[in-house]
């Protein structure tokens, strides 16, 4: 999930940003979208979804025209913020997003933390799936704290020689089709830990992460099914025959 350091709990302050997307790439110029008043949230607290899309992709903005940031799986849990015209849904950065600023106007500090040194600077979505990175829907100010992956250098950029990786701040979202997504969590209880268990304890991991963010009391069971299985603990099988894990 995104680094708490990025503040989540300024979310609402940010929203507004959300209106304007900067669309280029890493290496070049910057054209301007204005985002429709319709994308704005009615709540700042998520529900959580399910993705049942085979073929989904998470993207920069809401709509195909956006370049896609992350590949999603069926199962992996999403938390969402709001839904725009019934088409797309504004989610939390999953695990391993990341976001690009320039280096310059950051100052590193300790455990990887930079203080962003003057006001508005632009935060470029950026994406697992290649060089893109022209979206912009956060600008930071002065003082404000970041988390920083990793310093990467881009010597054919005159602009930009320098660039930060860092944790996506408040504000700053990944859009999904609603089509792909499912929305169970009225299934979980609330009033109990609920563990959550995939084959091997990978996407339970991100699930359980989604869950707590939203206020679960999530465990994952680490090892999987396939853990669950090796240490000789009970199993069902559905179809009546003996257990095994696929």
């Amino acid at each position: 999930m995104v680094s708490d350091i990025a503040g989540y709990d300024r979310l609402v302050n940010r929203l507004w940003f959300v209106r304007v997307l900067l669309l280029a790439c890493l290496f070049a110029g910057f054209s301007v979208t204005m985002l429709p008043a319709e994308m704005l949230p009615e709540s700042d607290e998520p529900c959580l979804a399910t993705v049942i899309g085979q073929n989904a992709f998470l993207r920069s903005g809401p709509g195909d025209d956006y370049y896609a940031t992350n590949r999603i799986a069926a199962g992996q849990v999403l938390e969402v913020y709001y839904v725009i015209d019934d088409l797309w849904c504004a989610v939390r950065p999953p695990s391993g997003s990341f976001t690009w600023v320039d280096a310059r106007n950051v100052r590193l500090g300790k455990n990887q933390v930079g203080e962003v040194l003057i006001n508005g600077v632009s935060a470029r979505v950026g994406s697992e799936l290649g060089n893109m990175c022209g979206a912009v829907q956060v600008v930071l100010d002065s003082g404000e704290k970041v988390f920083v992956f990793e310093r990467i250098e881009t010597p054919g950029d005159i602009d930009t020689p320098v660039w930060y990786k860092i944790a996506p701040p408040a504000g700053e979202f990944r859009f999904v089709r609603l089509a792909d997504l499912n929305d169970r969590s009225a299934e979980i209880p609330r009033d109990r830990d609920v563990y959550v268990i995939c084959r091997s304890g990978g996407r339970s991991a991100y699930a359980t992460q989604a869950l707590a963010g939203a206020g679960w009391k999530a465990i994952n069971v680490s090892d999987g099914m396939t853990g669950w299985a090796v240490a000789g603990r009970p199993m069902i099988s559905e179809t009546g025959g003996e257990p095994f894990v696929a």
